[in-house]
């Protein structure tokens, strides 16, 4: 299952394993501590790196407004 690098505004977020083989902008994905982030840029991650790519993400709120 390909693996994913999250990072957002202030740096690393978390890894995530997802069955798409690409994940673009506008995809929401479920991060394992349950939060949901928004993609908002993939980047390639290059020859060689165990990661499919690196994704800029924003933090969506929880469902109860925090």
């Amino acid at each position: 299952m390909p693996t994913y690098l999250l990072q957002d505004d202030y740096g690393y977020v978390g890894l995530l394993e997802h069955p798409a083989p690409n994940l673009d902008a506008g995809a929401v994905v479920a991060l394992p501590d349950g939060r949901q982030a928004l993609v908002t840029a993939s980047i390639g991650a290059g020859r060689g790196s165990r990661f499919a790519a690196i994704l800029e993400v924003v933090l969506l709120p929880e469902p109860d407004g925090s």
